[in-house]
């Protein structure tokens, strides 16, 4: 008797879990969906938990606005999220090149290789060459917001500064 109690009170708890965990989230299938399986619901709910992404995608946004509200919604709310996570890595990046362009710039000499020059400076906006000229070596041009270098066979040649 004790353990029929023990096995009762465990598979009950296991099936709490199962639909709290069941209820908070979207289970994504289809052959057409390439994202993660699972994503989680703005609110506890039972239905729309098992989404054939095929069927969403294949009828009109506003079908699938009646007939999946919070499926559409919450799938709105991760493209904003993802969105906004991009902005802000793009904005990091951004300040983290102006840096770099600003610090490498100062640096930037005459007489340095090709190499020298691309490890002091994020890559260049706009890369020209290399190309063989009639007056001599290989010609190559980078062009930077604000500095242009002037290469010829692999050595810097000219430093234009705006």
């Amino acid at each position: 008797m004790k353990t029929a109690s023990v096995v009762a009170t465990t598979v009950g708890l296991g099936a709490m879990v199962a639909l709290a965990v069941v209820g908070n989230y979207h289970f994504i299938h289809g052959s057409t969906y390439g994202g993660p399986p699972v994503m989680p619901k703005l609110s506890w709910s039972l239905s729309e938990t098992l989404i054939n992404f095929d069927a969403v995608g294949n009828m009109p946004m506003i079908m699938a606005r009646g007939n999946y509200p919070m499926f559409i919604a919450a799938w709105e709310r991760r493209s904003e999220q993802d969105k906004a996570l991009i902005e802000a890595a793009r904005k990091i990046a951004n300040e983290s090149d102006d840096a770099q362009l600003k610090q490498g710039s100062a640096k930037l000499a005459m007489s340095m290789t090709r190499e020298q020059v691309l490890s002091i400076m994020p890559p260049p906006e706009t890369r020209v060459g290399p190309f063989a000229s009639d007056a001599g070596p290989m010609v190559e041009t980078f062009y930077w917001p604000g500095v242009v270098v002037y290469l010829s066979a692999g050595v810097v040649t000219k430093i234009e500064r705006n």
